[in-house]
């Protein structure tokens, strides 16, 4: 039966503490009455004693014993700390934690079950219900998914006006972990700790500094790191863990005795782990799966070393996936590394980090716990302006991995929750213009858009709390605003761009919207040559600005829609039903015929056409190289024929050697077919015979990976009345058929939208773009986005042909 605690606006209960209480719990009962105060407009008494008839108990469960159950068998009491449980029957609500932590976690589950909700740091964004009545009841034993669940935001590169906030934000959604897991860089601390002997020995290590790896083929080194170990965890008050990751880079001792990378770092790890039993019992060894130690080793690893496997900088052509699986048979427990929000990658930017994919987010979470994973860490730059959903979802889901099944829900609970009636329209921002589904190009389209959509928004909001919230992403906008001639400028020209965007990013810096890491460690150190001095005396420079007003937000907003305008062209799809432009000569097999070279780096893929059956098709394939250690390029070739849909007709791979390698298939099938090209983010170069059709997507849909830094063709058909597409850089032109340049890219400003009116006389015709900067995105929206080195290599949408 449900327990009423208020009604009317009247408290009901009141909220009682033991006698015995430490003073963690009685401030933790404090905020519980302070937060059901807010929330019912009563006023709750806090009281102390032992009868818990008619009460709201909280504390742990040594003061309330019985309550809470046993914890789970064979797990670690360090696994345990943040057990909690909700409870309501006859007439009472209990909040009892396993720990004071646990308390603090029943707290806020609690209030979040009443309406709280605390979706971004930052008291904007603290958002408490009116609720003058209120029953509740359950009876939920909470613990979570991920015993380490680290969100690692700026630290001390984070501004100081957030610290706290971050700091409250984590605590309101259940993210101080009970188990700490260190995994930091331990090799550069172990050699400063120890100088004296690596001057004297200096065998026992490999390479130079910072990057140098200790050499655990030698026994003195093995003592040495357990030395190491053994006072980190005397000294840092928490004994859970003690990290043996090793130096960032490589320095491995190529012929060492114990075999690879992997296999030197885990017999160090191993080692300690063993050594430090005696004294710390149950403490573990934090280590990633990263860089040249990514693969699994040849050895077993020890029950107590955590293998936290990184998504990203993995050799060897692996997965996070196939990781997890080959460590796990090696005995070691495992963690996840993970970059949500990795800010030298996103700069703040939109949907520029993995935190903006919510998809992402809503997969791999639960992904990775099913194959075993129990420990999470990820970058998390403080932008909490284009990341901020994405970091709430994750703290939802890394408690709970059931809530992936709640993604909806949770996204209407925060529209609706902070935006009220003008959910709608910040619905569309986010969707649209912040998350990675909507497939956000930076150009001033996009900033106009944004700025008019959140001028609609604000004349909809019906509350100062509403409005503000709006206002905080009206400054991100802003931020946008001044990125969007930074990101194409000249080198010579960014220093004084970066000034703009520092002296504003200095003026908001308590609105959290864009991070301190990004501004002044990425655009500075770039901005000022490194030069640190120059930077400091920027930033000192600032502190006399006068500080943000609100009519100024409004003034950005109406210049902002004022001088950013939107695209008038409405994009056109077509199917990916190729064929050729034109009857193609046959390609020649001699390797001195082959095309222009392009690259790639990723995944991506090439759309190719056979028209007879025991067709070959001919590659040039040179893999490896810009880091030439991330395994094989894997080449699979997928036929719209083949009866298996999915299901590759051949596949091969290529050594990342640097070195040019003939690739040949020979398909049975005739019509469209695709090759895909993956080289786990390296660089490849691939060339075929001229005249071989061959084309690569260039859509807002299905951006390639493959580019050129020549030319490429494409075709116009007489359905298009403009060519119009995006750029994301200010170089390059276009030339009709009979080579004209028909549009300038350096008359740009910088990234944006371009189109282009097409006159009935080059309908039908193949138009070229050349002269931009490789890897520099061009994509086509009103014509087919397929490109072509040339137009007899052209395929073109069966329905777009000018002669069907």
């Amino acid at each position: 039966m449900p327990v009423a605690i208020a009604s009317e606006g009247k408290a009901r209960l009141p909220v009682l503490v033991s006698t015995d209480a430490s003073q963690e719990v009685k401030a933790l009962a404090g905020e519980l009455v302070d937060g059901l105060n807010k929330i019912t407009g009563g006023q709750f008494q806090l009281k102390e004693g032992r009868h818990s008839d008619g009460a709201i108990v909280i504390g742990t469960d040594t003061e309330w014993p019985g309550v809470l159950p046993a914890p789970e068998e064979g797990l670690a009491a360090s696994l345990c700390r943040e057990d909690y449980l909700l409870k309501a029957n006859a007439g009472s609500v209990w909040l009892i934690g396993r720990t004071e932590l646990g308390v603090q976690n029943a707290l806020w589950d609690f209030l979040h079950r009443l309406g709280f909700r605390q979706f971004l740091p930052g008291p904007h964004w603290e958002i408490w219900p009116s609720r003058p009545d209120i029953s509740v009841g359950f009876n939920d034993f909470e613990k979570p998914d991920y015993f380490s669940r680290d969100l690692s935001s700026g630290g001390r590169l984070a501004w100081k006006e957030m610290q706290t906030e971050v700091r409250k934000w984590k605590v309101r959604n259940r993210l101080i972990s009970g188990f700490t897991l260190k995994t930091s860089h331990a090799y550069g601390d172990i050699l400063r700790q120890n100088r004296h002997h690596f001057d004297a020995h200096p065998h026992g290590m490999h390479g130079k500094e910072p990057l140098a790896k200790l050499d655990p083929s030698h026994s003195e080194v093995l003592e040495i790191a357990e030395r190491y170990a053994r006072k980190e965890l005397a000294d840092s008050g928490n004994q859970d863990s003690v990290s043996m990751e090793p130096s960032d880079g490589g320095y491995w001792r190529p012929d060492s005795p114990l075999g690879s990378p992997s296999n030197q770092a885990v017999t160090l790890a191993n080692h300690v782990a063993k050594a430090i039993q005696h004294d710390f019992p149950g403490a573990k060894i934090g280590m990633y799966a990263y860089n040249e130690h990514s693969p699994a080793p040849d050895i077993s690893v020890a029950p107590n070393v955590i293998i936290s496997v990184a998504t990203a900088f993995i050799k060897g052509g692996n997965s996070p996936e196939s990781l997890i699986a080959a460590w796990r048979a090696k005995g070691a427990e495992i963690g996840i590394r993970e970059y949500l929000g990795t800010a030298v990658w996103n700069k703040a930017l939109p949907a520029q980090a993995r935190a903006a994919d919510l998809d992402y987010i809503a997969s791999s979470i639960p992904r990775f716990h099913q194959l075993g994973a129990r420990y999470y860490r990820t970058d998390a730059s403080d932008a909490w302006g284009p990341y901020g959903v994405g970091y709430y979802l994750a703290s939802r889901l890394l408690w709970d991995i059931d809530e992936a099944h709640k993604v909806p829900e949770l996204l209407d609970d925060f529209f609706t929750r902070s935006f009220g009636r003008a959910s709608g329209e910040m619905r569309i921002f986010f969707e649209r213009y912040l998350f990675a589904s909507g497939r956000p190009l930076l150009s001033e389209d996009l900033v106009g858009r944004m700025y008019r959509t959140l001028d609609r928004a604000l004349a909809q909001s019906d509350t100062p709390e509403i409005a503000a919230r709006i206002t905080d992403l009206a400054i991100y906008t802003r931020y946008v605003e001044l990125m969007l001639p930074y990101e194409s400028a000249p080198r010579e020209e960014k220093h004084a761009l970066f000034e703009e965007i520092a002296r504003f990013a200095y003026l908001i810096r308590d609105s959290g919207m864009v991070d301190r890491a990004t501004v002044f460690r990425i655009l500075g150190e770039r901005a000022t040559q490194r030069n640190r001095e120059a930077l400091s005396q920027m930033i000192e420079s600032f502190r006399n600005e006068a500080p943000l007003e609100g009519d100024t937000v409004r003034t950005w907003i109406a210049e902002g829609i004022a001088k950013h305008q939107v695209h008038d062209f409405e994009p056109i799809a077509f199917s990916r039903d190729l064929v050729p432009y034109q009857p193609a000569a046959a390609p020649s097999s001699e390797t001195s015929d082959y095309g222009r070279v392009i690259s790639q780096r990723g995944t991506g893929s090439l759309y190719l056409y056979s028209e007879r059956e025991g067709s070959v098709l001919r590659f040039r394939v040179r893999g490896g190289l810009l880091y030439g250690n991330r395994g094989p390029v894997r080449l699979a070739l997928y036929a719209d024929a083949h009866p298996l849909v999915g299901t590759p007709i051949a596949t091969k791979e290529i050594p990342e050697d640097k070195t040019p390698h003939e690739v040949t298939f020979e398909t049975p099938y005739t019509g469209l077919h695709r090759l895909e090209i993956s080289d786990s983010n390296d660089r490849t170069e691939i060339s075929w015979p001229a005249g071989q059709y061959a084309v690569f997507p260039t859509s807002p849909q299905e951006r390639s990976a493959i580019t050129t830094d020549a030319a490429f063709s494409f075709y116009l058909p007489p359905i298009s009345q403009t060519v119009s597409g995006y750029s994301s850089d200010t170089r390059g032109k276009i030339w009709d058929e009979d080579g004209v340049a028909i549009l300038d890219f350096t008359k740009f400003a910088g990234p944006g939208y371009f189109s282009i009116k097409v006159s009935e006389a080059r309908e039908g015709r193949v138009w070229k773009i050349s002269g931009f900067r490789n890897r520099a995105k061009k994509l086509l929206m009103t014509v087919p986005p397929y490109a072509a080195r040339s137009a007899s290599e052209l395929l073109i949408p069966k329905e777009a042909s000018a002669h069907p």
